[in-house]
């Protein structure tokens, strides 16, 4: 009996050992994720400038955020532009990079958005602050500014990069 206080005793007063998770993550599964991620990123990059070249018609600028854009029909008078906090109302057509269409100005309807202050794709939420009220312009974009890895479940497909026009209508 004293012996086996003892031993209970001399058991409970060890320290502690922390517990360390089963599956350890490991840099390798980073480095080849980032690595897919460069070469999709390649693959799109000449998709676009692919997509550029075959459109002379309109004259486009790159983005710091990653992204082609060019201006349709600057003539005429535009409204003020958009900042922070704007209530839009603007029209879309998403078309493939070869411009086959996915969705027409009908099926995507007029879209209300409150700039910066409601979720967005990452692409409409760059651009429109680029434009001005009653400015119609078209947007190269590579798949991580659209629908990403998911697409969207429908017509647009996984990692697909995308042409998207947007037609700003109003600023309320």
């Amino acid at each position: 009996m004293l012996f086996t206080g003892v031993m209970c005793s001399f058991f409970s007063c060890r320290e502690l050992q922390p517990r360390y998770p089963v599956n350890r993550s490991s840099d390798r599964n980073f480095g080849d994720s980032a690595y897919r991620n460069r070469t999709l990123y390649s693959i799109e990059s000449q998709q676009i400038a692919m997509s550029i070249q075959s459109d002379s018609l309109l004259d486009y600028t790159a983005s710091e955020k990653g992204f082609w854009y060019a201006f349709i029909g600057l003539d005429g008078q535009l409204g003020p532009s958009i900042s922070y906090g704007d209530t839009v109302v603007f029209k879309l057509k998403i078309e493939s990079l070869g411009k086959r269409l996915l969705y027409d100005w009908d099926k995507a309807g007029e879209v209300t958005y409150r700039v910066d202050r409601e979720e967005i794709l990452p692409i409409l939420r760059e651009g429109i602050r680029l434009m001005k009220v009653g400015q119609k312009a078209v947007f190269l974009c590579p798949s991580y500014l659209g629908f990403g890895y998911l697409g969207d479940g429908n017509k647009i497909g996984v990692n697909q990069p995308l042409r998207i026009t947007i037609n700003i209508l109003d600023n309320i």
